[in-house]
């Protein structure tokens, strides 16, 4: 009996830790798909901000995805819950804004909101050390 209760025990903290690694992979990409939105709404070449409201529309989904999977504390989905609200309302307005572009009407400029990458205050340079993503991830990243 002993045998099946460790067996037991090591499962349900192996289902804990897949759980964790899941909701901190939510949060980091809601965190990117949010950066995508930033720079798609301050970039002048369409290319680069087709390309981001791609990744970020990419990011939006793989995050609804994987939400139906977690188990998330009262906190975590308060923050998640925000998050994908932000993300949500950016990636509309961006929507718009290229539908007015294609209809050739005057786009209005809106200055880019700043989102702070998660709840600590983290700027994305911090996160990304604290991750070990190395000092060049963020110029990478907007290299996107």
């Amino acid at each position: 009996m002993a045998k099946y209760r460790k067996k037991t025990d090591a499962h349900g903290k192996l289902a804990e830790k897949l759980n964790r690694a899941r909701v901190d992979f939510i949060k980091l990409d809601l965190d990117a798909a949010l950066t995508f939105t930033s720079v798609a709404k301050t970039t002048r070449d369409a290319v680069t901000r087709d390309r981001n409201i791609a990744n970020a529309r990419k990011g939006y989904d793989t995050v609804r995805r994987y939400l139906a999977k977690s188990d998330l504390s009262r906190e975590e989905v308060e923050e998640i819950s925000d998050k994908v609200t932000l993300l949500e309302a950016a990636l509309a307005d961006l929507e718009e804004a290229a539908a007015k572009r294609e209809s050739n009407e005057p786009e209005k400029t809106t200055p880019a909101k700043t989102v702070r990458p998660n709840s600590r205050g983290d700027s994305l340079r911090t996160t990304a050390f604290r991750l070990g993503l190395g000092p060049n991830f963020l110029a990478d990243l907007l290299r996107l």
